[in-house]
């Protein structure tokens, strides 16, 4: 939804941007706790950013899917 908002210049309610910030720091905050808990975090790392950018292509396939649809 934030990355729509961004590239595509749709338009939500505040609400729903504020819910998406917290998921996104929410996020953030489970990586940072998570590496610094685990002994490998290094190989921890690496593979939670490739994760997020899988899970970055696959929103901006679905967001190009949805403005083709909609116009």
């Amino acid at each position: 939804m934030l990355f729509r908002s961004c590239c595509i210049g749709l338009k939500h309610y505040l609400i729903h941007v504020v819910a998406g910030f917290i998921i996104l720091f929410a996020v953030v905050l489970n990586m940072i706790d998570i590496a610094n808990l685990k002994a490998d975090k290094d190989s921890y790392m690496r593979y939670a950013l490739l994760f997020l950018l899988c899970s970055l292509f696959d929103v901006v396939s679905h967001a190009l899917k949805e403005s083709i649809v909609r116009s």
